[in-house]
């Protein structure tokens, strides 16, 4: 076919009418999604908890009342996570929210792609009550293909968020070696990682917490100049006499190592 003058040049037209994605041009994001209050997704006394102090906090034992949720977000997630455990047995919960005020300037980050990242979760620190000093919380973190099959596998960062479940192997100092599920969720702005465990939690050679007996989230929402951090553990665990200090310590301080270990992440 003869390319005449006008075809030509109707068709470069055309080319330069193309999004630049492949150029390497970000393309607008369609369907970004509107950013939400504080005001919107909780009561105002934790408001002013919140942007006062940055953070609220509350562990409670069944023994002492109805394991009930005091600050759990509204959202498009929160049925999915007041779900989380419905059975009678479930003994002790923690909840935390942090607020946390971007730097300014400083442009987004891939809050997805930072979830993801489980074996960034290796070497990060927390504070030991019993010990007043940090300690080691995951002296490895990473992902495996099954319970038998222990070979680290790479994070899956490139892997679509919505519906992604794998196992992943951690080593702490307080419960040693142990296997957990990750399993992801996205609705609107609200991302949220919910895991548990698939081995027994010991401590010495008391089984601390049953297989699946300990379920955790971590919810994270974009508020535009903040970012809100959910965190919820439950959990039903041994009850033997010195136990009950030791759980509450344990996992209040892991959601706070978890927080500064995604805000680190965030900051890099």
């Amino acid at each position: 076919m003869k390319i005449t003058g006008f075809t030509f040049c109707f068709a470069l037209l055309l080319l330069t009418a193309l999004p630049a994605a492949d150029a390497g041009i970000p393309a607008a994001d369609s369907g970004a999604e509107e950013k939400r209050s504080l005001e919107e997704i909780f009561p105002a006394e934790i408001c002013r908890q919140l942007r006062e102090n940055g953070r609220v906090q509350r562990s409670l034992f069944k023994q002492e009342g109805e394991l009930d949720y005091a600050y759990l977000p509204d959202g498009p997630l929160s049925a999915e996570i007041a779900d989380l455990w419905t059975d009678e047995k479930c003994s002790y919960m923690n909840e935390t929210v942090y607020l946390y005020r971007k730097p300014a300037g400083r442009e987004n980050r891939d809050i997805e792609r930072i979830l993801k990242s489980v074996s960034a979760l290796e070497g990060i620190t927390y504070f030991s009550n019993s010990r007043q000093e940090d300690r080691l919380l995951y002296k490895r973190s990473y992902r495996i293909s099954d319970a038998e099959n222990k070979t680290p596998l790479p994070d899956p960062v490139t892997e679509d968020l919505d519906g992604l479940s794998f196992l992943v192997l951690q080593e702490d100092l307080t419960f040693g070696e142990n296997i957990y599920r990750f399993s992801y969720r996205k609705d609107g702005g609200c991302i949220a990682l919910f895991f548990q465990n698939e081995t027994p939690l010991k401590v010495m050679i008391f089984t601390a917490i049953r297989a699946q007996e300990m379920k955790s989230v971590l919810l994270v929402e974009d508020l535009g100049d903040d970012i809100l951090f959910y965190g919820l553990v439950r959990a039903d665990y041994l009850s033997v006499p010195g136990m009950q200090k030791r759980i509450d310590a344990s996992l209040s301080s892991r959601m706070d190592a978890m927080y500064q270990w995604f805000i680190a992440m965030y900051e890099k």
